[in-house]
């Protein structure tokens, strides 16, 4: 009788170790399949973002008064391009796109560091945009420093980012990448 007993208690155990060893993977299957999920989504809504902010056309009025051509300067293929050619320029120097009465580097900050802020600062997002010129003569940031939230999206912090939008010109590549937090 005793011999029964203690093989039906050891059963007993090992169905609870087992049934135990089920519950903690189900609970962290669980949970990395989250931060994979969120991961994904912020990697697509840095993408949209970045994406929505290049095809933005520019509706201001002294942006449409010195622009020759049927449609609206957009900010990520005209003025960007613009930005990159007469980067050097900039503050107050050369550049076919004066907005607002600034240069187009200055308007192309200013217009997406207020688009960025309506949109991910409201949700309390940070990220970091990284606009670079990719020329004959090196790497140089068009947005310097780059436009960041908060302390910004670091390469020690978790973060994802857009995939890198290039936009060909004639004094190089123009590459934005959108890192978010």
């Amino acid at each position: 009788m005793s011999r029964g007993q203690m093989e039906a208690a050891g059963l007993v155990v090992i169905v609870i170790l087992i049934t135990l060893g089920m519950l903690f993977m189900a609970k962290f299957a669980l949970q990395e399949k989250k931060q994979v999920k969120l991961a994904v989504k912020r990697e697509l809504l840095a993408q949209s973002t970045l994406s929505a902010l290049l095809k933005t056309t520019a509706l201001e009025e002294s942006c449409v008064g010195q622009y020759v051509g049927g449609t609206l300067p957009r900010l990520g293929k005209d003025i960007l391009e613009d930005c990159a050619k007469n980067y050097n320029t900039a503050p107050g120097g050369h550049s076919q796109y004066y907005c607002q009465q600034q240069h187009s580097c200055v308007f192309l900050r200013e217009k997406i560091n207020s688009l960025l802020e309506q949109t991910l600062g409201t949700w309390n997002i940070n990220y970091d945009l990284n606009v670079s010129l990719l020329g004959p003569f090196g790497v140089v940031a068009l947005l310097d420093p780059p436009l960041r939230r908060g302390a910004g999206c670091p390469p020690t912090r978790a973060r994802d980012s857009s995939d890198a939008f290039p936009l060909s010109t004639e004094v190089g590549t123009v590459e934005s990448v959108l890192y978010l937090c």
